[in-house]
């Protein structure tokens, strides 16, 4: 192959542009910049109008599009519209899912990401992101109180993380083929490489953390929530202690452990969780259940790292090995600055408590990243070669001006302005989600939800009036940035 794009040097690059569209050569974080500023700044109505609707449209982007919008539909508690949304990027997941179990290849495409650069392959999601966006359309069908289709999205959650395990193995694989035809060490050491991807900060941070990219406990907690709402105890306790296990601080989960073994059962556990969280949370027949999500923050996003690496090259006509200089472009995350950090709830004048946090997405997504690390280097190590090859295969087509070979600049020029990274991600994610489990009387209450900075200090505040119901859930949701984005969400009891 790489004798190939040799013999066709530069007409080899503009076939591949051709083929990789344009949207291969366009900023995906600037086009969503207008509708991010909007939402930051609780303009919802504004970021709807600056959504660009004719970019969502682009195949290989599409469904990165219909995360951000069914976001933002979310945030503007129109939930049943959101659901439509993120219905339609499952359904892409699903077909591109398919699409990979039953081709080698993805023809064109990969040929495009092969000699330009990812954004020339369709946006799959990532695992934490499926997961996350079947956790938004629990929310959104609870809001609707259509508390079966809520327990159904929190099992396909699950499943769509596990589909993407698969695919990311089956991708390592295929790689592995593919550098070996090219004559690249599949197994070699990219250590060094993936620490320019990351801040010292951050890389530390990946490395001391335990969280799996393909669950979260705010998920998990949700889950046990669901079961808990028919009464399923067994499972509750499972989605539970899974939550436990994900985020062994958490007293969320940890404290809800010995009253659902009880509830169960299971006497021999309820003590066992008795002795490390202290007597079972007791909900008082008159009382009903509040559940409350805070969504914190906007997602981290990514920026671009480029650089020229040296690629030797074997030149066939002198039997020898040349080196050139190869630009090379990867993405790296940036935390997105944000004031929120917690929310205090008080009901009827008396404080319930602050949310605590169960799933941080940004060290989700840099814990993720760091994992498919090495896969973006051998598939870069790939394109580096090829590109490399095309380069020097193209010298003398187009003859000299003086000293420089056209021909040679020319293709140089091609290949830095083809060289981009993907810097697409789901940019109106928030940066992590907390959650609040408690009790109240039946009844109706005057609740006031007040948002934190990191010293404490009050930022915004919201109020509403929930209506709880004994022995049934309520649940409430919000959202906070810079202040609260959107009014507060609250379901009736289920």
């Amino acid at each position: 192959m790489t004798h190939a794009f040799a013999r066709f040097g530069i007409g080899s690059l503009v076939m591949c542009l051709c083929l990789a569209g344009c949207s291969t050569f366009t900023n995906y974080s600037k086009k969503m910049d207008p509708v991010g500023k909007g939402v930051r700044a609780n303009n919802l109505n504004g970021a709807q109008s600056a959504f660009p609707e004719k970019d969502a449209d682009s195949k290989t982007d599409r469904v990165v599009y219909l995360l951000e919008k069914g976001t933002l539909l979310h945030a503007m508690s129109k939930p049943d519209e959101s659901n439509q949304v993120f219905a339609e990027a499952h359904n892409i997941f699903e077909a591109e899912d398919m699409r990979a179990k039953v081709a080698l290849g993805k023809g064109a495409e990969a040929v495009g990401a092969e000699l330009i650069n990812d954004k020339a392959l369709t946006y799959q999601g990532e695992a934490y992101e499926r997961l996350c966006m079947h956790t938004l359309q629990a929310l959104n069908y609870a809001m609707l109180g259509k508390k079966d289709d809520a327990r159904v999205e929190m099992k396909l959650a699950y499943e769509q993380a596990t589909a993407v395990a698969e695919k990311n193995r089956r991708e390592i694989e295929q790689l592995r083929k593919s550098a070996g035809i090219n004559r690249i060490d599949p197994n070699m050491d990219t250590s060094a490489t993936t620490r320019q991807f990351f801040e010292p900060d951050q890389l530390t941070a990946v490395q001391a953390s335990p969280l799996d990219p393909y669950q979260n406990a705010f998920a998990a907690c949700l889950s046990s929530v669901m079961y808990e709402v028919y009464h399923d105890y067994g499972n509750a306790y499972i989605d539970c202690q899974l939550a436990h296990d994900i985020m062994p601080g958490a007293q969320t989960p940890g404290r809800e452990l010995a009253r659902l073994a009880s509830l169960g059962g299971s006497t021999d556990r309820k003590t066992e969780w008795e002795q490390k969280y202290g007597p079972a949370r007791t909900v008082p027949e008159t009382d009903g259940e509040l559940f409350i999500t805070f969504q914190c923050g906007l997602a981290a996003h990514k920026e671009q790292v480029k650089f020229d690496i040296p690629i030797p090259i074997y030149d066939r006509k002198t039997n020898s090995i040349v080196i050139v200089q190869v630009p090379v472009a990867f993405p790296k995350y940036r935390p997105t600055p944000f004031r929120a950090s917690s929310m205090e709830v008080i009901c009827d004048g008396t404080s319930l408590g602050s949310t605590e946090l169960l799933a941080d997405l940004d060290l989700i997504a840099l814990k993720d990243f760091h994992n498919r690390a090495g896969a973006m280097i051998l598939r870069q190590s790939i394109r580096s070669l090829l590109k490399g090859a095309a380069g020097y295969g193209s010298r003398g087509q187009l003859g000299q001006i003086g000293d420089i070979d056209i021909s040679s600049f020319l293709t140089g020029r091609l290949l830095s302005f083809t060289e981009q990274a993907d810097l697409r991600s789901w940019l109106l994610l928030p940066s992590n989600v907390q959650a609040l489990r408690t009790s109240v009387p039946a009844g109706e209450h005057k609740v006031d939800f007040v948002l934190k900075d990191r010293s404490g200090n009050l930022i915004d505040k919201k109020s509403g009036t929930v209506v709880v119901e004994k022995g049934k859930f309520t649940f409430l949701n919000l959202r906070g940035i810079d202040t609260f984005v959107g009014e507060p969400q609250m379901s009736l009891p289920l």
